[in-house]
């Protein structure tokens, strides 16, 4: 990945006047402490008969999802520059990023990159400047910037469920928390704008034993699935990090034994 742009901290630089701090990073999931193993005992000639017989436990669906690293990728529809390019609108394109970091701050937004993709929609006219192939890079630029800063959220709050699950196998009574609904419960409100959802659509039983919820506006659409046979669990965020593109799913899986928390995937891009 090529290195911060300047044409990125244009809408850096808007947003530390425009836009509030960004939530505290979630730590990755803790290893729990477990509780002392029993001494193994001898199975008895009917549980052996039993297990002879037993039929197998089959994965979930989640099981057979593939993807790609999320923090390693790019949703459809960012295109990121390269440091070429990069290099390129550092020597060629200042002019147009101050014109642009000037009209953005007339235009109210949701946050500073929207603010000067709105003023890249009309760009002003530079003297001595490429304003189509400068406007071009920095468009790029500030939807992939802007992606991945939707992203890293949900990536964060996906981490965090992870924690809830193993929060909840070390508490007593130790609890592998049921599958929640998604949140919100109709995806298609998720599709123009991010969501202040209604705090009661955090109250059902599992969001609960989860201790989960959002206060803030929603770019993803949150869920979480488990499968007690195989005590596995998933937890996914789908959303539209890039306006008008198709929807992404990231998720990631993890392993419980009734005890803790055994392993939790890294967060990865559905394909």
């Amino acid at each position: 990945m090529h290195r911060r742009s300047i044409i990125a901290a244009v809408a850096a630089a808007l947003a530390a006047s425009c836009s509030p701090a960004p939530a505290p990073v979630t730590p990755e999931p803790p290893p729990l402490a477990s509780d002392p193993a029993p001494p193994p005992s001898a199975p008895s000639a009917t549980t052996q008969a039993s297990a002879a017989v037993a039929p197998a436990v089959q994965p979930p669906a989640f099981a057979a999802w593939t993807g790609v690293p999320a923090k390693d990728t790019f949703p459809a529809g960012a295109e990121p520059i390269s440091d070429a390019e990069a290099t390129e609108a550092d020597k060629k394109c200042k002019p147009l990023q101050d014109a642009l970091a000037a009209a953005a701050k007339k235009i109210k937004a949701s946050s500073a990159p929207e603010a000067v993709l709105q003023a890249l929609a009309d760009p002003p006219k530079v003297k001595g400047v490429d304003v189509p192939r400068c406007a071009d890079l920095i468009r790029r630029d500030l939807i992939s910037y802007r992606a991945k800063t939707i992203e890293s959220e949900a990536i964060q709050q996906l981490k965090r469920l992870a924690v809830a699950v193993g929060s909840g196998l070390d508490r007593q009574p130790r609890t592998f928390c049921p599958s929640a609904p998604p949140v919100p419960a109709d995806f298609s409100t998720l599709n123009a704008v991010p969501l202040q959802t209604d705090q009661k659509a955090w109250d059902h039983v599992a969001w609960k034993c989860l201790g989960f919820s959002l206060a803030t506006p929603q770019y993803f659409q949150f869920r979480y699935e488990i499968d007690e046979p195989s005590q596995t669990f998933v937890a996914v965020a789908k959303g539209f990090p890039v306006a008008g593109k198709p929807a992404v799913e990231l998720f990631l899986r993890g392993q419980v034994d009734g005890k803790e928390l055994k392993s939790v995937t890294e967060v990865m891009r559905k394909q």
